[in-house]
């Protein structure tokens, strides 16, 4: 009972945000109490440290190996991220051209919500649940947001999947 007046079973846009030191059972439990509710799901894609001279800024120091991210991808969907690099520069966001973020995550998808080229979603959909999987956060993190182009294209993406 204590769960269903939590902001978790609001029936809005939930945007959960997936860190390599994330708690597994809180995220199952979030699947849990999001079923039949939109929720976008961010995967981690970079190892980070704390900034030290801004409290509570992170700078990223390498990438993930892809193992870190497919375990989380794997409490999701049956899906790995994708081998190699893409070949376009730009993905299309709701007719919003934007660059191609560096070292791209993509899934292999026949019907991606956001594409970087033939089947290789960025943001994908589900089959059972009305859940999103945005393979690189590249795309919504600060460093996208202070881009004018890349932030209406975050907020474009949001927009499309209220």
């Amino acid at each position: 009972e204590k769960d269903l007046e939590s902001p978790l079973a609001s029936t809005f846009l939930l945007i959960v945000t997936i860190a390599p030191e994330s708690d597994p059972a809180a995220l199952q439990r979030i699947i849990k109490l999001r079923s039949g509710k939109d929720t976008l799901f961010v995967l981690p894609k970079w190892q980070t440290m704390p900034l030290l001279d801004h409290q509570g800024w992170e700078t990223k120091v390498d990438r993930l190996p892809n193992t870190v991210v497919n375990d989380w991808l794997g409490r999701l969907a049956k899906a790995k991220l994708g081998e190699g690099k893409v070949t376009v520069d730009q993905i299309d966001v709701e007719g919003r051209k934007i660059a191609v973020p560096e070292d791209l995550q993509w899934v292999a998808d026949d019907h991606p919500l956001i594409a970087a080229g033939d089947g290789k979603a960025v943001l994908a959909e589900l089959d059972n649940e009305p859940f999103y999987i945005l393979t690189d956060p590249d795309l919504i993190n600060n460093a996208a947001l202070k881009d004018p182009q890349k932030a209406a294209a975050a907020l474009d993406m949001i927009a499309m999947l209220e």
